[in-house]
């Protein structure tokens, strides 16, 4: 299974990625048509989510969200695969990075930095992008796939630029080793998952909704005194984004505790109130409640 995974599957998402995107973007309506109006992927997931996180709004404003996130959810599937063989100036092209000098000034004063962001925009194009705007160097955190071959397959495609890739129950370990050897990194955590752990979560107003962060992320910054960085990406357009990076702190240590996660929330949030078609609604984000947790 392992091989007809590898040479069969990924040979042909290999050789996909080899069209043009105006070609790939005809495949991604395609695959709207599909997976909306056909299939109802998560269809009532997401639309329970919008729901609930926007009670303001009317239900045409609801149905037409819905249809333009499954639409961007299309066109980041198509990018994903175009990802596997895009060269370096095509990526820096369709990315304008607004303000390299957050990034730089903390390499410039001989700091490490934890990046914080959502599943908005195109995540999977972020660890291949920060391969070539980072002074630091650049790392994800990843949970590792079941199925071996397409493991491997994402891990070379966020890498081939680069950029490194760091289990999730490996992150504290891999990072103190990279502190203790003096190596300035810029790790990325994707944060606006469910944590496994409820119970070790911390509970913020999110959405206008009772939501569970995971807090591994401010624990880590904190304890190798890293500088803390948000990063927004925004949509314009298919295949169009731009990168801005919002400094939470210079050392986690030296704010208190809570500080971090609280400040990514708030920013988090309001980056997806004001492009909300941009973030993964299909996600089961609300499926634990406080009481959960007592």
């Amino acid at each position: 299974m392992y091989w007809i995974n590898r040479i069969f599957l990924i040979g042909f998402i290999r050789l996909l990625s080899r069209l043009p995107f105006w070609l790939l973007y005809r495949l991604s309506d395609v695959l709207y048509l599909v997976l909306y109006r056909v299939v109802g992927y998560r269809k009532k997931v997401v639309y329970q989510n919008l729901k609930k996180s926007f009670p303001e709004q009317n239900e045409k404003w609801i149905k037409r969200t819905e249809r333009a996130f499954y639409q961007h959810l299309c066109d980041v599937i198509v990018e994903v695969i175009k990802g596997t063989s895009i060269s370096r100036v095509q990526l820096l092209s369709r990315v304008n990075y607004t303000n390299p000098e957050v990034l730089h000034r903390h390499y410039l004063e001989g700091r490490s930095v934890v990046v914080v962001m959502a599943h908005t925009g195109n995540w999977e194009w972020i660890p291949p992008l920060a391969a070539l705007i980072s002074p630091q160097f650049s790392q994800g955190l990843y949970k590792p796939l079941s199925n071996k071959a397409f493991d491997e397959f994402f891990s070379e495609t966020r890498t081939r630029f680069g950029s490194g890739v760091i289990p999730m129950d490996r992150a504290l370990k891999v990072m103190m080793e990279q502190h203790q050897q003096g190596i300035l990194t810029s790790t990325a955590f994707i944060a606006d998952q469910t944590p496994s752990n409820i119970k070790a979560g911390a509970w913020y107003t999110f959405l206008n909704q009772e939501t569970v962060f995971f807090t591994g992320t401010e624990k880590i910054a904190r304890k190798l005194g890293q500088a803390v960085i948000y990063l927004s990406m925004k949509k314009h357009g298919r295949g169009r984004y731009e990168l801005t990076m919002t400094n939470i702190c210079d050392d986690a240590s030296l704010r208190e505790e809570g500080f971090v996660t609280s400040t990514m929330v708030r920013l988090m949030e309001a980056d997806i109130k004001a492009q909300p078609e941009n973030w993964l609604w299909s996600h089961k984000r609300w499926k634990h409640r406080p009481v959960d947790h007592s």
